[in-house]
């Protein structure tokens, strides 16, 4: 029987064996959609929080001047968008990571040999300067080969979800830091800049959201495909 899964085909390799250490992560993996769906949303006000934002300093250009009240709603705004924010962002993170150990660790038990990231590295690598530009992608793209073809994964080619989610990814956050310098200038030219670049910033990280949402569904069935067949040879 033929499963296919992307652009490659599970029936290909030979019936796994080395499963008795594999542990299911589909509650994890739901946990993490659910951030990941949580995060989308977020984003999505904060984008819209950012606008008005903007709004407010174009008029301040203009010679508008927020009233104090107004004034005072602007900062609660930015507050109740701001503290959900970053507590959303800290459990998406947490559990992203677990996720990510947790699906090098199974690749593993479904019989990839030779894994050059241990499932610790393919966590840590996110949080070395520099080597995060490239490494935490390389270790993706092995746990993705291996869960496709455990058995021959070297061979595998590499998802084409992949590099979009990467590329979004980083774009994201290379926007997003390029908006708080801009911001950190508090001249009303550059609030502005900034603020644009911080909806950008919002509205990518919405599309990498979404992509990450398709691409760890998609790892976690290939692994539970190959852990249904070894069950049940």
């Amino acid at each position: 029987m033929s499963i296919q899964q992307g652009s490659s085909t599970i029936a290909r390799a030979p019936t796994v064996q080395a499963a008795a250490g594999f542990r299911n992560s589909g509650t994890l993996t739901r946990w993490l959609v659910i951030l990941l769906s949580v995060n989308v949303a977020v984003a999505s006000i904060s984008a819209a929080s950012g606008l008005i934002d903007v709004a407010l300093w174009r008029d301040f250009l203009s010679g508008i001047e927020l009233t104090p009240e107004q004034g005072e709603l602007h900062e609660l705004r930015q507050q109740i968008v701001a503290i959900p924010y970053v507590v959303e962002t800290f459990a998406l993170m947490v559990v992203f990571c677990m996720w990510i150990h947790r699906a090098n660790y199974n690749a593993r038990q479904l019989g990839a040999v030779d894994m050059k990231f241990t499932p610790g590295w393919a966590v840590g690598w996110y949080f070395i300067p520099i080597y995060f530009l490239w490494k935490p992608y390389q270790a993706m793209k092995e746990i993705w080969q291996a869960s496709s073809n455990p058995a021959r994964w070297h061979d595998e080619p590499c998802g084409s979800i992949l590099p979009l989610w990467w590329t979004s990814f980083l774009l994201s956050n290379v926007v997003m830091i390029a908006a708080a310098r801009f911001s950190g200038e508090f001249q009303p030219e550059m609030m502005v800049k900034g603020g644009l670049l911080a909806v950008a910033g919002d509205a990518i990280e919405v599309v990498s959201s979404l992509i990450a949402v398709v691409l760890v569904r998609q790892i976690y069935r290939m692994q539970i495909s190959h852990r249904l067949r070894a069950a049940f040879a």
